[in-house]
């Protein structure tokens, strides 16, 4: 994907619109100040939201006094459209074959990547500069794929984590955060041990002390003895048992005496209770609506009937007559001669009649008329005041059919009170009786000898549990120690993973044929440290790492070079002939940004 053009509006102080190569090299010149590193801010801010760093709350990039920015970036693909206001909110588009969509930026990182992988593959600095040990090692698992940490730690120390563990000591994660649950399962595991053995020095000395009490020949004796007095005891307890149930009988017999007697009392009176209801059914009798209900449909259908009347009768109202018209001097329409008065004399005593016949007619029909409607008015009165003597009826009737539903509902639960108690006989008292201190020293003496015999059957369960226990314990403790040394020594090399994945990605960005070595976090060029590299030194690592990345990652074939004038020309053409897209950023005495 070759970028072609950059736009940008209220960005960082600056409104521009630049058309850069899609291929090869584009050099862009201008002063300090001018305007050049903004191109590069753009390009971040497009593709991650952020500015070249990795701040994901870039609002400082929005000129002064604005509240909006916006950048726009074309490429040979497609077009992003991305906009950010001062309150932070902003807008996301992108446009591919003419067809606009909105997208959040996580739906856009799916598309092309992580922010820091992108910055990477794009500005060489940003890779050794803005990230930590743990963003590199995201951006490498990112462009290159993750390696087998499993492998990594069978590698170190030679432990093959099995399938629970896998599952237990998710590699995946971080590795601080599975140091400290390996750690907590270490220590969890060192304290069952450590209980375990103290355990097992308390049942040695419970040994000793519970020997004396395991006499067998005195547990059969004392067996022997508590079922002679069983014997006793359970006649005894028939005995108590007659008793207990004559007295249970007596008293139940006593209480249904009572209750019979209550009974017999409550009976006239409940009986006198529904009488009265029934009379108040009685006095409230259901009336018969419906008589009332056809005195109504009557007088309706009655009054349906005259407004029928009535419209047949406005059917037939009279018609006005036609008159004709009267002239001072009327002239014949042959010879346009005039004509005589006699024959308008004739035409007004003609209209005179026609007028006279129409107003009789008129009145009669008025007279009709007021006639139905006054039969109509009446009617009307009478069938409202039908109406409100059948709703009420119908008010009364409810009020009624409530209290005859009440009424029987109190008749139902009355009647069930004159239900009469089952009859019951007298119980009859038992003869036989026993001493209450004959039987309670039976039972103190059987008490005694349980005591005893529950004692000694405990002091031999217990050392047979015990022994059990020592050996299950011991046993426990075998199992225990070596995946207690097991954890100890993944615990110990957890470190190690991190540091041996960072070196072997570190060997997928190395170049020795160039220079450029890259173990874990430690970066040398032509046998020097990173941090003993002059400026354009750090530039060509930065550059190298960017090629090796975006050949990966195979997304955004772009990087960006600031300060190009201290790199050598062979390095830009070394990574033109490579089939990326360089940006090229001059230090000039221009005061506008010009490309070329």
């Amino acid at each position: 994907m070759a970028v072609t053009k950059i736009s940008f509006k209220n960005f960082m102080g600056k409104t521009k619109d630049h058309i850069i190569s899609s291929d090869g090299v584009s050099k862009v010149y201008g002063k300090n100040g001018a305007g050049k590193s903004t191109i590069k801010q753009a390009l971040a801010f497009a593709f991650t939201g952020g500015d070249w760093q990795g701040s994901r709350s870039p609002k400082h990039l929005i000129s002064r006094d604005q509240d909006k920015l916006e950048v726009k970036i074309t490429t040979s693909r497609s077009e992003i459209d991305r906009t950010l206001l001062r309150s932070g909110s902003g807008v996301l588009k992108v446009t591919r074959n003419n067809i606009a969509q909105n997208f959040n930026q996580t739906q856009f990182e799916q598309l092309l990547g992580s922010p820091h992988t992108i910055l990477s593959c794009m500005i060489p600095e940003h890779y050794i500069l803005a990230l930590d040990d743990e963003g590199k090692q995201k951006v490498l698992q990112e462009v290159f794929g993750p390696i087998d940490r499993y492998a990594l730690l069978n590698e170190i120390c030679g432990v093959q984590m099995s399938d629970t563990e896998k599952v237990r000591y998710d590699l995946s994660k971080r590795m601080d955060i599975v140091s400290k649950t390996v750690a907590a399962d270490r220590i969890d595991i060192r304290k069952q041990i450590d209980q375990l053995t103290g355990q097992i020095k308390e049942i040695n000395s419970q040994l000793e002390m519970y020997k004396q009490h395991s006499d067998q020949g005195a547990i059969n004796k004392a067996r022997y003895d508590i079922e002679e007095l069983n014997s006793s005891i359970n006649v005894m307890d028939d005995i108590r048992k007659q008793h207990e149930s004559y007295n249970a009988n007596y008293k139940t017999y006593c209480q249904f005496k009572v209750k019979e007697q209550e009974f017999q009392e409550s009976v006239p009176k409940v009986q006198k209770q529904i009488d009265a209801l029934r009379a108040e059914i009685e006095k409230h009798t259901k009336l018969d609506l419906f008589d009332k209900r056809k005195i109504v449909q009557d007088v309706e259908k009655e009054l349906d009937e005259l407004k029928a009347k009535r419209e047949q009768l406005l059917s037939q109202a009279p018609v006005k007559p036609h008159l004709a018209t009267v002239v001072d001097q009327p002239t014949c329409p042959t010879c346009g001669q005039t004509v005589g008065l006699s024959h308008r004399q004739s035409v007004i005593n003609r209209n005179t009649e026609l007028e006279e016949k129409y107003n009789s007619e008129m009145n009669a029909f008025k007279t009709s008329c007021d006639s139905i409607d006054g039969l109509i008015s009446t009617k009307t009165a009478e069938k409202k005041k039908l109406e409100k003597q059948y709703f009420d009826a119908v008010e009364q009737e409810r009020q009624k059919e409530g209290i005859r539903s009440r009424c029987l509902v109190d008749i139902a639960s009355l009647e069930k009170l004159l239900v009469a108690p089952i009859g019951m006989d007298e119980p009859v008292a038992p003869t036989t009786v026993y001493s209450k201190e004959e039987y309670d020293g039976f039972v103190k003496s059987r008490q005694t000898l349980m005591t005893e015999i529950g004692i000694a059957e405990k002091a031999i369960e217990t050392i047979n549990n015990n022994q059990g226990r020592l050996v299950e314990y011991q046993q426990t403790i075998e199992m225990l120690t070596p995946a207690e040394q097991r954890l100890t020594m993944i615990y110990e090399n957890l470190d190690k993973i991190t540091q041996l994945e960072l070196q072997k990605k570190g060997e997928l960005l190395s170049d020795p044929s160039r220079g450029l070595v890259v173990d874990g976090s430690l970066v040398e060029y032509n046998g020097l440290p990173y941090h003993l590299l002059s400026t354009a030194q750090r530039m060509c690592v930065g550059v190298m790492i960017c090629e090796k990345l975006n050949k990966a990652h195979k997304r955004l074939n772009l990087i960006v070079i600031d300060d190009a004038n201290l790199i050598d020309n062979s390095m830009i053409e070394t990574v033109i002939n490579a089939g990326m897209q360089v940006l090229a950023l001059y230090v000039n005495d221009d005061e506008e940004v010009t490309i070329h």
